[in-house]
């Protein structure tokens, strides 16, 4: 029961150490910004957190063909 009750309150407070350590290293990156984004495009809504819908095989490979234009690739049929 004790040994249960350590390991938990060592989670949480790793957790909340590493919770604050980021809010800290993201309040000095902001400060450091040229232009400061507005608050309201850095909050998430629950929406946000919801899967994405999966990609189809195709959708995939029209991505890869785009992203080997993009950066100068030749383009090589397979088959199997």
């Amino acid at each position: 029961m004790v040994k249960g009750y350590t390991r938990k309150r060592k989670e949480e407070f790793i957790n909340n150490y590493n919770e604050n350590m980021r809010l800290a290293w993201y309040t000095a990156r902001l400060t450091r910004c040229k232009d400061m984004p507005d608050l309201e495009t850095l909050f998430i809504e629950e929406k946000d957190l919801e899967p994405k819908k999966e990609q189809t095989t195709e959708q995939m490979i029209a991505i890869v063909r785009l992203l080997n234009a993009a950066y100068g690739g030749i383009e090589v049929e397979t088959h199997g």
